[in-house]
């Protein structure tokens, strides 16, 4: 982050004054910047970035004060100087605003919103079956609409002539691999599922059958079978045999037999694990492959073998699963000692998940949601059909019935908007693409401009505080700006006080001694040796990289640097090279031009340094003219009388 962005976040920060209703002690005024009256309640709520503390003491306050002062009287005189107006200052805010509007929704609207349906949802599982069918994102409408219309007759033969989701899924479900996409599930837990499914199961009740609805696999229908209270985690320990083809299952499963037979004989578990476990992973780990439970990303089939797992035996018989042979043991089971303890692990469980997506499409979406927006399908559907028998003419020469861009196509937030509107949206950002490439999916890129035109509007109706946070960043911007123009920036400042600061300094803007010498490094030993004889026989290094291939010629004479490999240089004389030492994984070596000896630096090479050397003094100094200017006033005994007031209540 550079020094612009740290300096306006720490205004934002350390200045975020909001107008908390006040005891009358809080309305103390402290002291006043031309007009304005800084309370002892302002000051507290803008010292330490804005946290109000229990523990301020007095001489943090009385410290602060001139501090906050002299921030107000910056903040005026860029209002009185137009940088609030400013297009570099304007520019950048609104930016920041439609960012942080994104931020703002995600941190104060998606997220607990989400989280509150996702602990609701954490103390449940669903057993469910389904039946897909695979439809790709660049699917035809053809398709797409063949694979809903193919659900719906699926859910009517269940419905109407009772046959079995099983029956439907051979019938109806697509294959990979020769397997069915379809099927049952066992219990699927919160987070595991792709939202879209997730959000279908959880609301059917027992025995309902969904309505055909999309994922990104394709189009489902869901039926739910039962829903119960969520069964505890189980920390799980294994000893593990790999399912090798059938001649060798044998040999596995009696080897699994055999560390079995160790185990009750006595023998250790972590001694059996170490014999007998191909799970490599998780040997050194005394077998232990951590939490299991239906919210794991572990095949069903697996978690629900380990789930149905008793807890009455120390260790499992050996058993056959999806991924080959098992001794099971548990380690323990999951339990919360409060109720914040479970929200607190749910929390961050679920910021792991799907759920927590972080990322302006959601918000957009979100949004979309909440604010209720409307899309008047049959008029856009005219204006589609329209585009599509344009054919091979590109978006921007098809020429639309001024009849059909007089119509509705779409209201949000209270304001509608016509297909005219949407036309010139895509004549804008697609005007070259042809008439029957025309997809459905323009329009959420419509949806999405429109939104991040007025998000940061948005927000400010929506929450509370967002207007302050933007007028503080806007504030800060302001300040920035210029405290740039009178304090840092190099072209303003008066370089006849710099030059007197440079005459009337003996020591100080010098250089030391130093060494002027080249870094050569090379891929090949061999090169090293070629590049001496050319050096030595009169070439320049600096003429290395002409000469050779993979070659890196670094010179420097101007920093000093300890530590190896650059102490070589001090035990060097001028024309000479060092032994040969490795440097950021290549083989180099020193080529030491000459020693330079202790000079006064020029004043254009020392402005640098006068410059920071002066900086405080013209801050000050331009602090000052404000202080005039707006006759900045400290009251401090009535900052202690008000401090004593409050402690002695």
């Amino acid at each position: 982050m550079n020094k612009r962005i740290h300096f306006i976040l720490f205004l934002s920060l350390c200045f975020s004054f909001n107008a908390l209703s006040q005891s009358k002690n809080d309305k103390t005024v402290v002291g006043k910047v031309g007009k304005e009256k800084i309370t002892y309640g302002e000051l507290k709520e803008n010292f330490s970035s804005g946290v109000v503390r229990d523990n301020i003491s007095i001489e943090e306050l009385e410290e602060f004060l001139p501090i906050y002062l002299d921030y107000r009287s910056k903040v005026l005189e860029a209002k009185d100087l137009g940088y609030f107006e400013n297009q570099i200052v304007t520019n950048e805010y609104q930016e920041y605003a439609r960012q942080a509007a994104y931020a703002f929704w995600l941190e104060n609207e998606i997220k607990p919103t989400r989280f509150d349906q996702y602990f609701k949802r954490a103390s449940l599982e669903v057993s469910v079956e389904h039946v897909l069918i695979a439809v790709d994102d660049r699917a035809s409408e053809e398709d797409t609409l063949k694979a809903y219309n193919s659900l719906i007759n699926a859910r009517n033969e269940y419905l109407n002539n009772g046959t079995s989701f099983a029956e439907l899924n051979t019938k109806y479900s697509s294959t990979r691999n020769g397997r069915s996409m379809g099927g049952e599930i066992p219990w699927i837990s919160v987070g595991v599922t792709v939202p879209e499914f997730e959000e279908v199961a959880f609301n059917l009740e027992p025995g309902e059958v969904s309505l055909p609805f999309r994922t990104q696999f394709g189009y489902h229908i869901v039926l739910s079978k039962e829903v119960r209270d969520r069964t505890p985690a189980r920390n799980i320990s294994h000893i593990f045999r790999r399912n090798l083809p059938s001649d060798t299952a044998n040999m596995q499963f009696n080897k699994m037999n055999e560390a079995y037979e160790a185990l009750l004989s006595g023998r250790t578990w972590s001694e059996v694990v170490r014999e007998y476990s191909e799970d490599n992973l998780s040997v050194p780990k005394e077998g232990n492959i951590g939490w299991i439970s239906y919210s794991s990303r572990y095949n069903p089939a697996f978690i629900d073998q380990i789930m149905a797992l008793s807890t009455k035996v120390d260790i499992s018989d050996p058993v056959k699963t999806v991924y080959g042979f098992h001794i099971f043991k548990i380690d323990s089971i999951q339990a919360y000692a409060s109720e914040d303890e479970r929200r607190e692990k749910l929390l961050k469980e679920f910021e792991s998940t799907p759920y927590n997506v972080r990322n302006n499409a959601s918000v957009i979406s979100y949004i979309r949601d909440y604010m209720g927006e409307s899309i008047n399908i049959d008029n856009l559907v005219e204006y589609e059909n329209a585009l599509i028998e344009g054919d091979t003419t590109i978006v921007s020469a098809i020429q639309i019935d001024a009849r059909v861009l007089a119509k509705e196509f779409y209201s949000f937030n209270g304001k509608t908007y016509s297909i005219q509107d949407f036309d010139d949206f895509l004549k804008e950002t697609k005007p070259n693409s042809i008439g029957r490439a025309y997809k459905r999916t323009w329009t959420n890129s419509f949806f999405t401009d429109l939104i991040n035109d007025i998000i940061a509007e948005l927000t400010v109706n929506e929450f509370e505080g967002f207007a302050d946070q933007l007028d503080n960043y806007l504030e800060g911007l302001a300040v920035y700006q210029i405290t740039d123009d009178n304090v840092w920036s190099a072209a303003k400042v008066d370089t006849s006080k710099l030059k007197s600061i440079y005459e009337n300094s003996t020591d100080k803007y010098s250089l030391d001694k130093r060494n002027y010498y080249h870094i050569i490094s090379v891929r090949l030993d061999s090169s090293l040796t070629d590049i001496i004889d050319f050096v030595n026989a009169g070439n320049s290094p600096d003429s290395l990289r002409s000469n050779f291939d993979y070659v890196g010629v670094a010179s420097d004479s101007s920093n000093v640097f300890d530590g190896e490999p650059f102490d070589k240089l001090n035990e060097m004389k001028p024309g000479t090279f060092s032994e040969e030492f490795e440097y950021k994984r290549r083989k180099a070596i020193f080529y030491l031009e000459d020693v330079l000896p202790a000079r006064k630096m020029t004043f254009e090479e020392s402005f640098s340094r006068l410059m920071a050397d002066y900086q405080p003094t013209r801050e000050e100094e331009w602090l000052e003219k404000l202080r005039k200017k707006y006759k900045v006033k400290t009251d401090v005994k009535k900052l202690r009388k008000a401090f004593k007031t409050e402690n002695s209540n």
